[in-house]
């Protein structure tokens, strides 16, 4: 199953926070997130946590090869991202650009997600949990964003 989630964020900002917790496609107790030492976002991983907590969902960070015995369902990441000068600013600042997420059962994927950044409007500059919210329903949720 793979899912695109593009542009949705701007629109879902505002609710993200409030959004009530979905029905889970299937069980998860805990989700184990294998940390990127690639991704430069240091608020990346907070942002998916956060929100597996929202859905209540457990979820646990453990490096690369010290995957605690007791995951079963663990979560991969990688991301992009750009600069640019925000608004009237001639500070280059980063901003989200893509993100890719895989939910594997004991080894195999069973679902996945995409953010990717549209158009050049304002969107960039919403934050990591806005954008990345809808991405974990579509990952996770029964009836979300079936694009």
């Amino acid at each position: 199953m793979s899912m695109v989630v593009s542009g949705v964020s701007e629109l879902m900002a505002d609710s993200a926070a409030e959004d009530p917790p979905c029905a889970l496609r299937n069980p998860l107790p805990l989700i184990c997130i294998e940390y990127n030492r690639d991704v430069a976002i240091p608020d990346f991983v907070p942002a998916l946590q956060n929100r597996f907590k929202q859905l209540q969902v457990e979820s646990a960070l453990y490096a690369p090869g010290t995957m605690p015995s007791a995951c079963r369902t663990t979560l991969r990441y990688s991301t992009s991202r750009g600069w640019k000068a925000r608004f009237s600013s001639d500070e280059m600042q980063p901003y989200l650009i893509e993100a890719d997420l895989a939910l594997l059962e004991e080894g195999k994927v069973i679902s996945n997600a995409r953010y990717q950044i549209s158009g050049m409007g304002y969107e960039k500059w919403t934050s990591t949990a806005a954008k990345m919210s809808p991405v974990v329903d579509a990952l996770v949720c029964k009836d979300k964003l079936k694009l």
